[in-house]
């Protein structure tokens, strides 16, 4: 009998040594991916399926948000108009524009601008605004140890409530990339802002109150709303091995678009101001969300990547973090109302699992077949099959591991050949022996 065909026989012996092999391969994977060996290549492969998503499901924009952006020609509108500018958006601009709003109806307005300190005393209408109108919400900037020369962070316009007061804050991993969504946080004592909530999340639940939806907290300490519960992330989720996940983190589901920035319509300040929106657009205001937030690209402060920013459809590699808040704020409405799924994940012992059986085909194969050429057939229809599942579950919103168990599958199977090699070397040498 040839060696060829020895093997093709699995002999119990030979299943032993590919059981303690692939279970001895997955151990040492897991622990390279405990101590986050693999996140940065895991974190890709997150962001490469986002832009393939991409190209296969097409969803919506959302229609209860519409976005005010202010950019450089907005800014340039305000200085010729003799405004007197402390901050992109003056005060007389501002008074304007929610004067302008106001007869629209909107049901939730966010200024996601920060705004620290007094009202120009020329406009006491907006002053009041400021502390009666229970449909303005306010953003201000937690203290951080990383804050580049405002370590106490930013505080909130004088006068504003705490009901109505939000965090803008995000957490980026390297590379300024958005991939999580923080929706609380407990400031430190030395913050001058307090907000416990996110700006995106303090929009949602005051939208959602007007739709009979109810916020609370389960068993577990995970938010609900209504019947969804939004999963937290923690150190060790999925790809994510070595991440700081304080305070109530879960993961951002983009929403599958052309670009992040169509997640809505957008309509920019002066025309606003000047009574330019398109008549749709004003019949379709009353109860939406209006977001203000500024767009000018000297605004790096608050421009941030996207896991669709190293895709090469995207043109705009940093995004405005206005559009960020309105993918995370479209994530929560439309997962309340919609029903649109939230990423998942599985536990650690569904994953490891997972690999294992991954390493344990692959020894299967590396055994079964001695043909180099058969033998590489074989790897690109296992890597394949296993990229195509990992995808399948991601269009469904699972976020399940590709990378640890593609290097638990060519490892098994490089020491199984090694091994059966080696095995057989051993034999010949040792008939050869015998026959001397």
């Amino acid at each position: 009998m040839t060696w060829q065909m020895q093997r093709k026989i699995l002999t119990a012996k030979s299943l032993f040594k590919i059981l303690v092999t692939s279970f001895l391969v997955t151990s040492l994977v897991m622990g390279v991916r405990y101590w986050g060996y693999m996140q940065t290549s895991e974190l890709q492969a997150f962001d490469h399926f986002m832009q393939l998503r991409s190209h296969l499901v097409t969803e919506k924009p959302d229609e209860r948000i519409l976005i005010i952006t202010i950019d450089e020609a907005d800014i340039q509108y305000q200085i010729n108009k003799g405004m007197q500018m402390r901050w992109s958006l003056s005060d007389q601009a501002l008074a304007q524009l929610l004067d302008k709003l106001n007869k629209y109806q909107p049901r939730t307005i966010g200024l996601d601008i920060y705004r620290d300190g007094t009202v120009d005393p020329k406009y006491p209408n907006l002053a009041t605004r400021f502390i009666k109108d229970n449909h303005l919400f306010f953003v201000c900037k937690v203290a951080t140890t990383d804050d580049d020369g405002d370590s106490d962070g930013i505080p909130s316009p004088d006068g504003v409530s705490k009901e109505r007061l939000s965090f803008s804050d995000f957490v980026a991993d390297d590379e300024v990339i958005a991939r999580r969504q923080l929706l609380y946080l407990t400031p430190p004592p030395t913050s001058l802002c307090t907000a416990e909530y996110a700006f995106n999340l303090q929009l949602a639940l005051h939208y959602l109150d007007k739709e009979g939806k109810i916020s609370s907290v389960t068993k577990e300490g995970s938010l609900q709303i209504n019947n969804v519960v939004f999963k937290q992330l923690n150190e060790h989720t999925s790809g994510y091995q070595k991440v700081d996940a304080s305070g109530y983190q879960v993961l951002l589901n983009y929403s599958s678009l052309p670009s992040v920035e169509k997640i809505a319509e957008q309509v920019s300040l002066r025309d606003v101001l000047n009574e330019k929106i398109p008549l749709e657009s004003i019949q379709s205001l009353r109860d939406r969300v209006i977001l203000i937030g500024l767009s000018a690209p000297t605004n790096t402060n608050d421009y941030w990547k996207t896991p669709f920013s190293s895709s090469a459809k995207q043109k705009q590699k940093q995004i405005p973090g206005v559009f960020v808040q309105a993918q995370m704020l479209s994530q929560i409405l439309s997962a309340v109302l919609d029903r649109r799924p939230l990423l998942w994940w599985w536990s650690g012992w569904i994953e490891t699992v997972w690999i294992w059986v991954w390493s344990l085909l692959g020894g299967i194969i590396a055994w079964y077949y001695s043909k180099p050429l058969h033998l590489g057939l074989a790897v690109i229809a296992i890597l394949l099959t296993l990229f195509g599942l990992c995808f399948g579950i991601f269009i469904l919103a699972g976020w399940v591991p590709l990378i640890p168990p593609v290097l638990a599958v060519l490892t098994t199977q490089v020491i199984v050949i090694s091994w059966f090699r080696r095995s057989h070397l051993d034999k010949r040498i040792k008939a050869n022996f015998n026959h001397d």
